[in-house]
């Protein structure tokens, strides 16, 4: 199964080709962070059964988006509008590699504030189940006697 961890390192590595001055930051961020820098985090997971052996898996992949602000705490909004469209825009490709698959990706939204940018990215994937199978010693050999009587009339 894929994990979460490997579907940030997958973002992580889009947006350091992207942007490779950028800070990144996982969850949460320090006090006073790195400007320009994303922050990465993970919400809304799910999963239901699909068949016997597989599971429909879904997360939305969040991407926080922060350049310099002023003394008044305000982005420079057109860099901060620009990065976004790069980001979306990287993102609008119909899947995000990760490890050996490729997660499906749905609408995207984006939220551009005072001081970040937030875009939400939905995925999609099919993964197999981790079932346990229950060990049994096999048969070496195996002696039938068959008796085969005939019905008399």
């Amino acid at each position: 199964m894929i994990t979460k961890t490997q579907i940030m390192d997958a973002a992580a590595e889009q947006l350091q080709t992207l942007f490779p001055e950028m800070t990144l930051y996982r969850n949460r961020t320090p006090t006073n962070f790195a400007r320009p820098s994303a922050l990465i985090s993970l919400t809304g997971e799910t999963m239901a059964c699909r068949t016997s052996q597989t599971v429909s898996r879904g997360i939305t992949l969040v991407l926080d988006l922060f350049v310099e602000v002023d003394d008044y705490h305000f982005s420079q909004i057109d860099t901060l509008n620009a990065m976004a469209d790069v980001v979306m825009e990287h993102f609008s490709a119909p899947a995000l590699p990760v490890s050996d698959r490729a997660l499906d990706i749905g609408q995207i939204k984006c939220e551009v504030n005072y001081d970040y940018a937030e875009i939400s990215i939905p995925l999609s994937w099919d993964d197999t189940r981790k079932l346990e199978t229950e060990q049994r010693e096999l048969i070496e050999s195996l002696k039938l006697n068959i008796n085969i009587s005939k019905q008399q009339e």
